[in-house]
């Protein structure tokens, strides 16, 4: 069977969305198709999505109402009807959307339990020192998502302005509502509930903070929730996984319990994957995700951040004092409020 580009996904709500819209008409354009093969994939495509409303978005209904009096049965008919044209089904449940974030949230426990194991037979220096070279991956990689702002604007407003405002807005309000605190405080409580000992709350905070801020886990999890597809997660439990190491080895087990912190975003932004694409994309392609000026901004915003989590890196690994580090989670609400100043940059021209 050849894949023909186009899919259809069905959420687990039951909505159904075309999806590899933009890669049929790359191959159409190229001619990679047939004029039969454009025509039987754009039909098949029609037959899904007609039968499916026809039964109310029910997929279990319009599977029973094809063909049912053949010796296969409706199932069977659908598989063959699909299969000829080379578009294909694609039913997103609970399980698939929340995989990538089992994926990583299982690296980051395997990553603590290798740096725990490690960790203690280190000496002190060679921890900090781990810590210093973690810094300058993190600070390349928030250099890599700021020149995100430089492809975004908002009318006559240039990216960086609105990333400026974003942060110093998210700052005040972040203060006022004592984010820092508060996180310090949870993780002081399940040190406390526990019994960690040593670097906990640190460990919990600086890995919650790196592991949630950033352009994988919003576009990871509208890809996920969306269309099941978890690679871009799995690419990031690889990073977190290796960083997790690290951290554990410097900090102790509060990095495993950043673990919690990965399953509530990661699988909140999954499950909520529906309506933020609605927002951010107005229906279109998951695909076009990494260059919607909405993910662009709160990319760079998110690089700014992580500009931030990489100077406490390395002020921990120099042995730094804690009042002297950047308050990043202060900073936290400037990932809400990037989106909103866009829009209002747009909307003023």
């Amino acid at each position: 069977m050849r894949d023909l580009y186009l899919d259809v996904s069905i959420s687990k709500e039951g909505i159904p969305r075309l999806l590899d819209a933009d890669e049929y008409a790359e191959a159409v354009l190229e001619g990679h198709l047939t004029l039969d093969e454009q025509r039987r994939a754009l039909l098949s495509t029609e037959r899904v999505i007609n039968g499916l409303f026809a039964h109310g978005n029910d997929l279990d209904a319009w599977l029973a109402s094809l063909d049912s009096g053949s010796t296969g049965g409706g199932p069977e008919r659908y598989t063959r009807l699909l299969g000829a044209s080379g578009t294909t089904l694609l039913v997103v449940t609970l399980l698939s959307q929340l995989s990538g974030t089992l994926i990583n949230v299982a690296t980051v426990l395997l990553g603590t339990a290798i740096g725990l194991l490690l960790g203690g037979r280190l000496p002190e220096k060679t921890q900090r020192t781990l810590l210093q070279t973690l810094s300058l991956v993190t600070l390349y990689i928030g250099l890599d998502m700021c020149t995100a702002l430089g492809r975004v604007s908002g009318g006559r407003i240039p990216g960086v302005i609105l990333a400026l405002v974003s942060l110093a807005l998210g700052a005040v309000i972040g203060e006022a509502l004592s984010i820092e605190e508060r996180l310090a405080r949870l993780g002081e409580l399940l040190k406390r509930h526990f019994r960690g000992g040593g670097r906990f709350t640190e460990g919990f905070v600086a890995a919650s903070l790196l592991f949630c801020i950033g352009p994988l886990t919003i576009v990871g999890g509208l890809q996920n929730g969306l269309s099941g597809d978890s690679s871009t997660y799995v690419l990031k439990s690889v990073l977190d996984g290796i960083a997790s190491l690290a951290l554990a080895g410097a900090y102790g087990i509060g990095v495993g319990f950043s673990a919690i912190s990965v399953l509530v975003i990661q699988g909140g932004l999954s499950l909520a994957s529906g309506g933020l694409a609605g927002v951010l994309l107005n229906g279109a392609d998951p695909a076009v995700l990494k260059t919607n000026p909405y993910v662009l901004l709160v990319t760079g915003v998110g690089g700014l951040m992580i500009l931030g989590i990489s100077v406490n890196l390395m002020l921990s690994g120099l042995g730094a004092a804690e009042d002297r580090r950047v308050r990043v989670g202060s900073l936290l609400p400037a990932l809400l409020i990037a989106p909103l100043a866009l829009w209002l940059a747009r909307l003023a021209g």
